[in-house]
């Protein structure tokens, strides 16, 4: 009796879908560090193609083909399934056709999706990733299958083994792979401020920032080993949403971590403040907890 009370949840919590998807976000005017690319954005489907959320049913999410890896060890445990829930809510219903690849090939094929890309619920502690199959360079499938294939994974992973996972077989040229997974620092390091308006260009920055995996000394420019200077910032194309990465480091001194850490710091102060209409801040980034990021406004 629990399951299907908490199967029905699930299924009509996806009838009311949040629109966000790297494809609708405007084209970028941002200043960036020297030698940076910005991917262009592409253009949303039209809504003739988007499915009608009242025709889900628990049929037509019956898994078709898919493959699950459920690893704790990799993606957490005891993943907040409300906040899956809340993550999955925000993909599109789109049946188009989409391809996705890194942000680098995607300056050459501005109607390409660039990744990293992620959804997450509004306590920043559940994400839901697309990803590419190893040794892939794009990848083909829809968004309709991207959020049929998360149902289907937080059903498997996170409601019935407390785990983050992936899964694989979405169809399309099947080299687009699905993954959920718990963000512990989205849970502790979170922290929202005033309120302000929704500003909508602050998704510029989840596609323009760097996203280098490759970790890195972050310090003020007194310090001789800082590879990146602080205070670093960057703009939305509209100037009204700002990012800043800081330290509270009294004494000079540079902490390490990496770009795409940082990335993930932006995403989790972006679906855990900023779509609610607050400013937000992460802080204790960094292998010393010396490092913090700001989004606010003007």
């Amino acid at each position: 009796m629990l399951c299907e009370i908490l199967v029905q949840s699930l299924l009509w919590l996806l009838a009311s879908i949040n629109f966000l998807t790297p494809a609708n976000v405007a084209a970028l005017e941002v200043s960036v560090l020297p030698g940076q690319a910005i991917p262009e954005s592409t253009t949303i489907a039209n809504t003739s193609d988007v499915a009608d959320p009242s025709t889900l049913s628990a049929r037509a999410f019956e898994a078709k083909g898919y493959t699950f890896n459920c690893d704790d060890a990799k993606y957490g445990h005891t993943l907040d399934v409300d906040d899956c829930l809340g993550a999955l809510d925000r993909i599109i219903n789109s049946r188009a056709s989409v391809t996705f690849a890194d942000r680098d090939l995607t300056i050459e094929r501005p109607e390409w999706d660039p990744l990293p890309w992620r959804w997450m619920g509004g306590r920043s502690s559940c994400y839901i990733e697309p990803v590419l199959k190893s040794g892939a360079q794009t990848g083909r499938t829809s968004f309709y299958k991207i959020r049929e294939a998360a149902y289907e994974l937080v059903t498997e992973c996170a409601l019935r083994q407390r785990k983050g996972g992936t899964v694989t077989g979405l169809g399309g040229d099947n080299n687009v792979e699905i993954t959920v997974g718990r963000y512990v620092q989205g849970e502790l390091a979170v922290k929202c401020g005033r309120r302000k308006e929704v500003l909508e260009t602050c998704r510029d920055l989840l596609i323009s920032m760097p996203v280098i995996t490759q970790d890195q000394r972050f310090g003020p420019k007194g310090d001789s080993k800082a590879e990146v200077i602080l205070p670093w910032g960057m703009m939305s194309h509209d100037d009204r949403c700002i990012l800043k990465i800081l330290t509270i480091n009294r004494q000079g001194e540079s902490d390490v971590t990496s770009w795409y850490k940082a990335w993930e710091a932006v995403n989790a102060v972006y679906y855990g403040c900023i779509s609610k209409g607050f400013r937000g801040s992460f802080q204790g980034l960094g292998n010393s907890h010396d490092l913090f990021v700001t989004i606010s406004g003007p």
